[in-house]
Order: structure tokens, then sequence, then C-alpha cells
């Protein structure tokens, strides 16, 4: 078995789950009650769905700045303003553009680099390494808003599946599969 590197971790695991984001996406969008689901919440305590997709797309911004050399960035890169589905779409194709030219012997090259950066809006500050802030910010925080959207789209009636979760990680190691 290959061993992993340091890009294999930050970047596949942000284009995966970027691939779920979508898939969720554009189920959603499909759905007969698509108009509501861009503003709708699991509890009104919580923040609508436009913002859970914002929210991962801007994490894994923040990856991608960290491991090309580029951090710490503004956080008006990319501002918490999405509306609408052609708003998010263009936040994942974006991102995606941005996965497509990332050098991976760069990434490799910054895992041991120290960083520092901000979150709640500047209240929270940190210290930590390139390898520690992916594997201890930027994946679980990314797969929370990403299950958050996820939820959130159950909950407003549109037909998910843990396979639709799943699959575009896993996609790519099926070998054979029967219907049943």
């Amino acid at each position: 078995m290959a061993s992993s590197s340091f890009y294999d971790m930050a970047i596949g695991t942000v284009r995966i789950q970027l691939e779920m984001l979508s898939t969720i996406i554009a189920k959603a969008e499909a759905s007969p009650m698509a108009a509501s689901i861009p503003q709708a919440r699991i509890h009104e305590d919580m923040l609508p769905f436009t913002f859970q997709v914002d929210c991962a797309t801007h994490t894994i911004h923040r990856c991608l700045a960290l491991t090309s050399g580029q951090f710490p960035m503004a956080d008006d890169e990319w501002p918490f303003d999405s509306t609408t589905y052609e708003q998010i779409k263009a936040r994942i194709a974006k991102a995606e553009e941005q996965l497509a030219i990332v050098d991976k012997d760069k990434v490799n090259a910054r895992e041991n680099e120290v960083c520092e950066w901000s979150l709640a809006r500047g209240t929270t500050h940190l210290k930590a390494t390139a390898l520690e802030f992916v594997r201890d910010y930027v994946i679980p925080n990314t797969y929370f808003h990403v299950v958050t959207a996820y939820d959130i789209a159950r909950k407003q009636g549109v037909e998910l599946s843990k396979r639709d979760y799943i699959v575009p990680g896993l996609g790519k190691h099926v070998i054979s599969r029967t219907e049943g």
C-alpha cells in the first residue's frame, strides 16, 4: 500500500468534501422544495443552508491559502454572502478551480510550517503546524458544515441517502456492486 502525503490528506480530503457538497446542492436544487432550502435551518438559532455552504467553502479556501503559501488570508476574500443556488455553485466551482492548480510538492513542503490564524471573527487566535491546522480545523470544520447542509436538505424533504454522502469518497474504490 502506498503511503499518503500531506497533499493527499489536505487536498484529497477537501476535494471529496466539495464533491459531497455538490451532490447535496444538485439534489436540493432539483427538489420540489428547492425555493425554501437556501434559507432553511435545522433550528431557529442555527445559520441557514447557504451559510453552511459558505462556511465549508471558506474553510476549504483557507486550506488552499495555507497549503499554497498565501496564508493568512483576509476573511473578506470569501465573504459569507450567498443567497442563491447560482452563488453557492459558483463558490464551489471557484474552489474546484483552485484545487486543480495546487502544486503537490509545495503543499507537501509546508506540512511542518507553523502558522497563526484567527477564528470567530478574530476573537480566537491559534498557532499550529500546517498539518495540525488541516487535521484539527479544516477537516472537522468542513465536514461539520457539509453534514449540516445535508441535514438541512433532508429536513426540507430532499431525497438524499447515506450513499449520496459517502460515494464521492468511496466511489473510486468500488470494485463491484450488486443492486438489492
